[in-house]
């Protein structure tokens, strides 16, 4: 998969699986977006957001969104310890598809949970 100036968010992206997922992509030539509680240093940009709550994890979407111009890859790898509910994805989904595909998603690009962590990371 080519993603050469693809448009992403990692949730969690400052430390873990998030951490290397952002690496990652950013290796593989895209732009990150970091959602998490503290800044991700391999990051474009962190937007601090607690995936606990639906409302900021909205928000910060959005700014990244905006950001990025579009989305093509989101990764979500935020974790909480214990149980604890998070953003229901039809949620996520709806929130990018609201916003008109043409608008912002690439032709052919998806968006999909990739990795989950529970270890607090």
């Amino acid at each position: 998969m080519d993603l050469q100036g693809a448009r992403a968010i990692v949730t969690g992206g400052a430390s873990g699986i998030g951490a290397a997922c952002v690496a990652q992509l950013r290796e593989a030539g895209a732009r990150v977006v970091s959602l998490d509680l503290a800044d991700a240093p391999h990051a474009d940009w962190s937007v601090r957001a607690d995936v606990g709550d639906e409302d900021a994890v909205i928000a910060a979407v959005g700014e990244a969104v905006a950001r990025l111009d579009g989305l093509d890859v989101a990764v979500l790898s935020a974790g909480v310890g214990g149980s604890a509910a998070l953003l229901d994805l039809t949620t996520f989904a709806r929130f990018v598809s609201d916003r008109g595909r043409s608008d912002h998603q690439s032709p052919g690009s998806s968006i999909s949970p990739n990795s989950r962590s529970n270890s607090g990371t």
